[in-house]
């Protein structure tokens, strides 16, 4: 993909925590012909993030209604839990790639919604997975000032390889560096 290329599809990306899935979508998206999609969380904003570019954060409340109006994707709102925070997939996305209005590029916390936003979407979305070793993952994760705790759920939660062999695109982002 070079500078002046066009993509011909919206881009999705999935990956464990700090595989790099917020760097490679804001580089992609400054490059191309790509409209950024966040999508919605209740986890606090962490430093240099911004509301409405990096995700949408949102209230635990406002979250629970706008899913029970039908706003995401995520089956149920234990599915759409993590680390005692929810994260919601809009489902407007899927008519809006559908639609080829706005070529969406987004990040998707889970490869089980992945996969359900390609099979309504087909050819349409590009998928790319994200995979890097746990050490990779760890520096990165140290720079994120996170607990303990918080570390060790992120190093042994998240998606595997394996759990994304239907991705359109695999990569090991063990070797790029995020600066």
């Amino acid at each position: 993909m070079g500078m002046n290329s066009k993509f011909k599809k919206s881009l999705m990306i999935t990956g464990a925590s700090a595989t790099g899935k917020t760097t490679l979508i804001r580089n992609i998206s400054k490059s191309e012909n790509l409209k950024l999609v966040p999508d919605h969380t209740t986890r606090p904003i962490r430093p240099g993030e911004v509301n409405g570019i990096d995700k949408i954060f949102l209230s635990t409340e406002k979250f629970i209604k706008q899913f029970n109006l039908g706003w995401y994707i995520e089956p149920d709102l234990s599915f759409a839990k993590y680390n005692e925070n929810y994260y919601g997939t809009p489902s407007s996305w899927i008519e809006d790639i559908k639609n080829k209005k706005d070529k969406l590029a987004f990040i998707s916390v889970s490869v089980a919604i992945g996969r359900k936003i390609k099979l309504a979407v087909k050819d349409n979305v590009l998928w790319v997975h994200l995979v890097a070793n746990e050490n990779v993952r760890k520096m990165r994760l140290l720079k994120r000032v996170i607990g303990e705790g918080e570390m060790k759920k992120r190093l042994t939660g998240g998606d595997s390889q394996e759990k994304a062999q239907d991705a359109d695109l695999l990569i090991d982002t063990s070797n790029i560096s995020s600066e």
